[in-house]
């Protein structure tokens, strides 16, 4: 996926990832999710807000 311009499909990737951490309970997965996440460059502003959410 291409994250220049993909807003919508790039916000679900990131919910969809954080979410299947928190479902499982995997703590440090979903540490480490965000932490990537977070980090990316190219990363769209709005999905980085969603991530902080």
């Amino acid at each position: 996926m291409r994250l220049n311009g993909d807003v919508a499909g790039t916000k679900k990737a990131a919910i969809d990832i954080l979410q299947l951490c928190f479902e499982n309970r995997a703590w440090k997965t979903l540490n480490d999710q965000i932490v990537v996440l977070s980090k990316r460059r190219g990363q769209l502003k709005q999905v980085n807000v969603i991530i902080m959410l």
